[in-house]
């Protein structure tokens, strides 16, 4: 009977390993499902923005460059700081990927400055003001297929929201992702301003901070470290509907 037993215990031992084998595979097989079912969802996610995402331009400067947002009606939202030193009506150049075109052409238009937040590099306290309306005068935007980005509510924002960050740094294309941190300026402690952690670059300033939906949220005006040639890790941006407002005053409406 002992012999019988452990015999029995052998069997049990033996089926016990070859479940665990048919299981292995198994498990291995959903986890491959899971992931290709994620990636589809991520990549359809960038897909169906990505015509917002293509409405970011480089704008080009005398001393430097940055980024821009087409807006609509030939109008650019871009950051105070990349185009100082200009006075309303000046131009500056901006530069779109074609969308018609595959094999790398871009599309050159001039920009003039219609209208300027009051922005001071020398007072660190009026990052909300760093913000500029460009328009250009040279080409219809629309016509040459140069995508719209639509503007979002940014005071329906919240705290862990997925956000992605599009610009120029160092006048090469980036989309980067990330979540917002905090809601009311972080450092800066001001109501109007948003912070994410997803990095950004010299050359990023005037670019676009997008929702979930494709939608713009915020206009980049610094990283965490104030602009230094290394990211901290964090990025601020203007709420547009700070710069909506702002803008309104000024007898620009977006």
């Amino acid at each position: 009977m002992k012999n019988i037993f452990v015999g029995g215990e052998l069997r049990s031992a033996r089926q016990k390993k070859a479940q665990k084998l048919i299981k292995s595979p198994l498990l291995a097989l959903v986890g491959v499902v899971i992931f290709f079912i994620l990636l589809s969802v991520i990549l359809a996610n960038t897909i169906k923005h990505k015509g917002q995402f293509d409405s970011v331009a480089l704008v080009e400067v005398d001393g430097g460059s940055g980024s821009a947002i087409h807006i609509g009606n030939n109008k650019l939202l871009t950051a105070a700081h990349v185009v100082y030193g200009m006075q309303n009506g000046d131009a500056c150049q901006v530069i779109f990927e074609d969308p018609n075109n595959t094999s790398g052409r871009k599309i050159h238009a001039l920009a003039q400055l219609s209208a300027m937040g009051n922005w001071n590099p020398l007072d660190t306290t009026c990052y909300t003001n760093d913000f500029a309306l460009l328009v250009v005068q040279t080409v219809d935007l629309s016509d040459l297929g140069v995508k719209v980005a639509p503007i979002g509510k940014s005071a329906n924002i919240k705290v862990n929201d997925n956000i992605n960050v599009v610009g120029y740094p160092n006048g090469v294309y980036m989309n980067t992702s990330g979540t917002l941190n905090n809601i009311s300026g972080g450092i800066l402690n001001n109501t109007d301003m948003v912070v994410v952690n997803a990095g950004a670059w010299p050359g990023n300033s005037g670019g676009g901070l997008f929702n979930s939906n494709g939608e713009l949220i915020g206009i980049v005006t610094l990283t965490g470290n104030k602009m230094s040639n290394e990211t901290s890790g964090q990025t601020m941006a203007i709420k547009t509907d700070h710069i909506r407002s702002e803008l309104l005053l000024k007898g620009h409406k977006i």
